[in-house]
Order: structure tokens, then sequence, then C-alpha cells
């Protein structure tokens, strides 16, 4: 199963100042008007995610703002934005999960507002995109397997155990494109996935050895996940 965790657990990594915040439920399609405060300190709001879902919060009030999000398995901060007035903070989500967002306003007196948008990712690409931005160590491997964004919502970085690099373009529906470098040199190929009852099966088609058939379970979380980053560096 996908691992939901629970906002307890998020909060428990997270500074204990924070901690003692109350923490702010975000319901997708409502703005959540907030009053003036006495002090600077961030206010926290949460809401549930899935992979592949594009969310955005929109925060507005007058003078400088700033936002976070932090990711589900332990509390690193996966995206941050600031601006004046109003600001938006947008991401892809990497897993199942309750997230977290801090906001912090430079002008405490004075109310603010925070909405959230998500949407409905289409089946393949929540596949596709799900642990980007983990580093993945899987049973039998001796080095994790690491994903990031170069172009969110359209290209990955895969860093692969034995050393090759991996730049996938994200097509329409099931279809991928990739271009490998490593020891034997640079390949271009592609692959197409279906989805057989709880597998998903990914034939790669255009390696040097012929095409190849996986299959793999599509809720397979078996190894340890470690959060690395959301965009390549």
């Amino acid at each position: 199963m996908r691992r939901i965790l629970t906002a307890a657990l998020v909060l428990a990594v997270l500074a204990p100042a924070a901690q003692a915040q109350a923490v702010l439920d975000l319901t997708a399609g409502q703005a959540r008007a907030r009053p003036a405060a006495v002090d600077r300190s961030p206010e926290l709001f949460r809401f549930l995610g899935e992979p592949g879902q594009t969310v955005r919060l929109t925060i507005q009030g007058p003078g400088a703002l700033e936002a976070q999000l932090f990711e589900p398995e332990g509390g690193a901060v996966m995206r941050t934005a600031s601006g004046a007035d109003k600001l938006v903070l947008e991401a892809i989500l990497p897993l199942d999960g309750v997230y977290l967002a801090s906001v912090v306003r430079a002008d405490p007196s004075k109310p603010y507002s925070v909405a959230l948008s998500k949407d409905t990712p289409d089946p393949y690409f929540a596949h596709f995109v799900e642990g980007v931005g983990y580093a993945v160590l899987m049973p039998g491997e001796n080095a994790p397997t690491v994903g990031c964004w170069m172009e969110p919502g359209a290209k990955i970085r895969v860093n692969h155990p034995g050393g090759a690099v991996s730049v996938v373009t994200l097509g329409r529906g099931s279809k991928r494109y990739y271009q490998t470098a490593g020891g034997t040199g640079s390949i271009r190929f592609e692959s197409e996935t279906r989805f057989e009852g709880d597998d998903a099966v990914t034939t790669y088609q255009g390696l040097p050895t012929g095409d190849q058939t996986e299959r793999r379970a599509v809720l397979d979380h078996s190894g340890t996940w470690t959060y690395k980053g959301y965009i390549c560096r």
C-alpha cells in the first residue's frame, strides 16, 4: 500500500517552535482567511495530496510574504516562494500523504488569505513521477536510484545505481523517452506502459539488446526512501 502519513508524524520532525503552532486544514477550491496576528510567527497549514498532483498555494495580503511546502516523508522543505501582496507556490507532489505548508508575513497586523488548488492527475503521469525528489534504495541494491525535476512536469533526471544517468522526457499518456549516458556511451530509447491489475507493465523499445518488458507492482514501496530535492542541482 502507499504510505499515508499522519500530520502528527510530520509535525514531530519540525522545530519545537513550529510544533507549538496550530495546524489549519486547507480545502481545495476554498480560500482560508486569516486575521491579524501579534507577531511574525509562521502559520502552518495542511492538506492531503497524492503522487502526480499539481498543487498551487495562492497567498494574498499586504506586504512581503513567504511560503514553504514540506514533503511528507520527513518534513524537508520541497518548495519556497516569496513575494509582495500576492505569491503563488506550485509543486508536483511525489507521494501520498499529509503535506504541510508554512506562511510568514512581514506585517502581521494585517489579515491575509491562503487558497489551495489541486488537480486530478492522469494515472500514467502519477505513476511516472511518484518518488521524484527521493533517493530510493531498493532491496539488493548497493546504491540508490535518485530522481529530480529538470523541467517540472516535462523532464526528469534519473541517477541509476550503476552510475548511468538518464534524462526522461514525459510524453502524452503512457509514453516516455530516454537519453541515457553511462560506461557504454549514450543511447536513446523509449518506453510504453500499460496497467494490468496491480502491476505496471512497461515495454522498452530501441535498446541495443532489443526490446525488453518489465513488470512491477504499481504500489511497490519497498526499500528506503530519502528526500534529496525537487529541482536538479
